[in-house]
């Protein structure tokens, strides 16, 4: 699972719940000072974006197979990157678009090919009903697992 934005709170918390089943997922932040953050969180490969091509160090951290989840801030600006180092039957977890809405190439057609799917959440156009039963099931079945001793620890 890569996870964009991985020092931001919904980036740490998936780290940290990604951990919970073993998988070591890797991140993309902006600085030195994030990355070591995001290792002790439990994140494996860490890449600056403004330095480094995170895509190629997915496919490299995945020996070229390319990882099976991509959990995903951005958006427009990151999607041919995202679609380079998805894993065939790979999934794409859209739930903001920081980097803009924009794409101009063949996204679709690329996304075809490897029989990738992109699934899309946004919590700001849900009802408070389900606002509601979604903090209540996590609280129940979740929240533990950021207390101190947990499998999971800030």
């Amino acid at each position: 699972m890569l996870i964009h934005a991985g020092m931001g709170g919904v980036g740490t918390a998936a780290i940290q719940l990604t951990r919970l089943f073993n998988p070591i997922p890797p991140v993309t932040t902006r600085s030195e000072e994030n990355i070591q953050l995001a290792e002790r969180l439990g994140a494996a490969a860490r890449f600056d974006y403004k330095k480094e091509d995170f895509s190629e160090g997915a496919l490299k951290a995945t020996q070229g197979v390319g990882v099976n989840v991509i959990f995903d801030c951005i958006g427009g600006s990151y999607w041919k990157k995202n679609l380079h180092c998805l894993a065939a039957d790979g999934r794409w977890v859209l739930y903001g678009l920081m980097g803009g809405a924009e794409v101009n190439r063949p996204l679709l057609s690329k996304l075809l090919c490897k029989r990738g799917s992109l699934r899309t959440s946004l919590l700001r156009s849900r009802d408070q009903k389900y606002k509601e039963t979604l903090v209540k099931t996590f609280t129940e079945q979740v929240l533990a697992h950021f207390s101190p001793g947990s499998a999971v620890q800030l």
